[in-house]
């Protein structure tokens, strides 16, 4: 089955690619020239969901037809609704931030196609580079991920549930000694309804139930605030890469430093922070 999704132009189609490239899990999504594939569950059943990303639309290919909950969650992974040019205006004043605009003014923030997946994969990530990162969640779906062997081209794995990671012997995946208990700890909270990653309750709830786990702090539950829950707003402040491109002669800005830079950006600071993310790529 065949269906397009519009986009709202201009869209940078080539940095969202990249953007899920850098990050994609092998076995679970791959970007190939300009498509990305996903191994999900679609009407209860394991499905490759591929979609051509283009500048002007999404080319959507699946083996059932798109539900609106489906066609939602490809809207938001891919951020189709969103006038770049209303934030371009609105995040203008600051000079810093019009030169990379105006270098890629279609840019987005890419969504969650599964919101746990990303909270989890903002533990692992903390304070290591994405391609280790991308590494240890392999690893992690290689162990807990629920195979699924008939789909074309694979293997391809489903990424581990909730309850299997609440009771799992995660100290044994190479690379995740020291994050084992938080990731345990996010997924024993999401499985009893502490932590709602579904939309179902108040940003700020959320947030402030993320960062009562032990080891989530404003970083990562800023992360999954803005890839997960959709914040526009949102602001990992102490982010490396967004501490570099705010520093000056090859000195990092302080993570107070860039608070108070990025008051002059809401409620856009989760756009600006990929504007600038952007630019530290190149």
């Amino acid at each position: 089955m065949r269906e397009t999704l519009p986009v709202t132009r201009p869209y940078d189609a080539r940095w969202v690619l990249s953007f899920l490239g850098t990050r994609a899990l092998p076995g679970v999504e791959r970007v190939d020239g300009s498509t990305w594939r996903r191994a999900t569950l679609l009407a209860g059943r394991p499905a490759l969901l591929a979609v051509d990303v283009r500048p002007d639309a999404l080319d959507v290919e699946t083996p059932v037809p798109l539900d609106a909950e489906t066609r939602t969650r490809l809207e938001r992974l891919f951020d189709t609704r969103t006038n770049p040019r209303h934030i371009r205006r609105a995040l203008h004043r600051d000079l810093r931030l019009r030169r990379v605009m105006a270098r890629r003014p279609g840019l987005r923030v890419p969504g969650a196609w599964e919101p746990f997946e990303v909270a989890v994969r903002a533990i692992i990530g903390q304070q290591i580079s994405v391609a280790a990162a991308v590494t240890v969640a392999h690893r992690l779906v290689e162990a807990f991920g629920t195979p699924m062997p008939d789909l074309p081209g694979g293997p391809w794995r489903g990424f581990p549930r909730p309850d299997v990671l609440a009771s799992a012997p995660l100290e044994d995946v190479p690379g995740l000694r020291l994050r084992a208990p938080v990731v345990r700890a996010l997924a024993r909270a999401v499985q009893s309804g502490a932590v709602r990653l579904d939309g179902s309750s108040p940003l700020g709830d959320v947030v402030s139930a993320l960062c009562s786990i032990r080891g989530i702090g404003p970083w990562t539950a800023s992360i999954v605030a803005l890839r997960a829950l959709g914040d526009p707003d949102a602001l990992p402040a102490a982010d490396l890469g967004l501490r570099r491109a705010l520093g000056r002669r090859g000195l990092l800005a302080s993570t107070r430093e860039v608070e108070r830079r990025a008051e002059r950006w809401r409620p856009w600071r989760g756009y600006a922070t990929l504007w600038l993310w952007s630019e530290d790529a190149r």
